[in-house]
């Protein structure tokens, strides 16, 4: 029995060394018989059928010689150095933005520099967008969003861009719309204002740099839609309504003496109300920067307290603590008001900054809510490349109290170094009233309504 046991134990082992040549033998004919099935070798579906068969890891990687070169280590290592310098570059100059935005904003005319840097063209601060936009195109798609979403910030809360399509004015409505002109005339050169005038058919021309004008308009046929004539200093009013007050602003200085502030306040009679219109021309700031442009503007950084350039900044620094002392002696004013106010004219400071946030935090900037795009208006005759050959600064301006409704607010595109700028305002609480009291519409001066029988 044991030797029955041991015999087939013997056998079991050479049958299980048998069984691999059997499987080899057996697979060897299948690929026979595989074979005999094949297509011709140049059969395109035999070739797809072989390249499936193969393991996947087995497949062939066709590589052109672009691919060898952008595979190689060296390669692939300086495109990773690229893509670090360009996104270090994009940081850094987005912070700088940032940095010089802020300290304009906050700081303004406080400071010598930043007075100095509010005046240069604001595009003029992206023009590394268009440098780097490019490269982060090619290399770090991640920084050109961060670009494009920074850049749109800057136009947008820095410069008060205004996204939507400017609209034509509405057409004139007496005793419902209050119709506005603001322009600085003096260095008009021959742009005539009758043809904005015809064009716009204001109620209101307020100007700027206008000494002496006013008797000579009173005089000229073609005006005689207006009733009321008035020169106050330099600044003129032609209303078609009736003027009860004109007088030039003033304040006291240290040494006791009065200067003016640089503005006039109109109260007239509009649609049976009051309404007090301010006449602003700040202190022109073109021979400050000349005086610093040359370098000297560095003082407003260099200068501090205990240093030797500390006097000659406080020497610079005169003029723009001046106009800011004049910019809050005319908000003072206003904040007194009791009537419905407008504020117009050349503010001789961009639209930002502590001057600018004067007006702003307490009336409505008729840009903002009435206008289009960047709403420039100075230099208007420009021939700067730096500014794209078109004006670069904000500096006329209009606000209003809220009791008014600002419907359009648009630059006129004149040849003047101040783009005049015209607004139509609704009051909220308009008095409607017949346009019959107008003799000829709006070509003509309003009458006095009539007077109702006695009892």
């Amino acid at each position: 029995m044991l030797l029955d046991r041991i015999k087939a134990r013997e056998i079991a082992q050479e049958s299980d060394l048998a069984q691999p040549e059997r499987t080899m033998v057996s697979a060897q004919s299948q690929d026979d018989e595989d074979r005999d099935e094949e297509p011709a070798p140049h059969s395109a579906v035999g070739l797809s059928s072989a390249k499936s068969a193969l393991p996947r890891s087995a497949t062939p990687k066709p590589r052109g010689a672009l691919g060898e070169f952008f595979a190689h280590p060296l390669v692939r290592g300086a495109l990773r150095l690229l893509k670090l310098a360009v996104r270090f570059s994009c940081l850094i100059y987005l912070l700088g933005l940032a940095v010089v935005a802020w300290a304009m904003n906050e700081y303004g005319q406080a400071n010598v520099t930043t007075a100095t840097l509010m005046y240069l063209p604001p595009l003029l601060w992206l023009m590394p967008f268009f440098f780097l936009a490019p490269a982060a195109l090619i290399f770090d798609w991640k920084s050109l969003v961060l670009l494009i979403v920074s850049a749109f910030a800057y136009l947008s809360g820095h410069l008060d861009w205004q996204w939507r399509v400017q609209a034509d004015p509405p057409a004139p409505e007496p005793f419902v719309q209050l119709r506005l002109l603001s322009w600085n005339r003096g260095q008009s050169g021959s742009t005539s204002l009758g043809k904005i005038k015809d064009a716009v058919k204001p109620d209101f021309i307020l100007l700027q740099d206008a000494a002496g004008r006013g008797s000579r308009y009173r005089n000229a046929p073609e005006y005689g839609e207006f009733s009321d004539f008035v020169d106050a200093g330099e600044f003129v009013l032609m209303s078609r309504w009736p003027v009860l007050l004109s007088q030039t602003l003033t304040m006291p200085m240290e040494d006791g003496s009065m200067v003016p502030v640089g503005a006039a306040r109109f109260v007239v009679m509009h649609a049976g109300r009051r309404v007090a219109i301010y006449n602003v021309h700040l202190p022109s700031p073109r021979d400050a920067l000349e005086a610093t442009g040359r370098g000297a503007f560095l003082l407003g950084v260099l200068g501090m307290p205990g240093t030797p350039w500390e006097s000659k900044k406080n020497h610079y620094q005169t003029f723009w603590d001046l106009q800011m002392r004049k910019a809050a002696e005319i908000a003072r004013r206003i904040r007194t008001e009791a009537y419905p106010v407008i504020v117009a004219g050349d503010f001789n400071t961009p639209s930002f900054g502590p001057i600018y946030r004067l007006y702003a935090d307490m009336l409505q900037d008729a840009h903002v809510l009435a206008g289009s795009g960047l709403g420039q208006t100075f230099p208007g005759d420009t021939r700067n490349p730096l500014a794209f050959f078109h004006p670069w600064l904000r500096l006329d301006q209009v606000f209003a109290s809220a009791d008014w409704e600002i419907l359009h607010h648009e630059p006129q595109g004149v040849r003047s170094q101040h783009l005049p700028v015209f607004t139509v305002l609704k009051h909220k609480e308009a008095i409607v009233r017949p346009s019959s009291l107008f003799q000829e519409g709006m070509d003509a001066a309003p009458v006095a309504p009539p007077t109702p029988p006695p009892p």
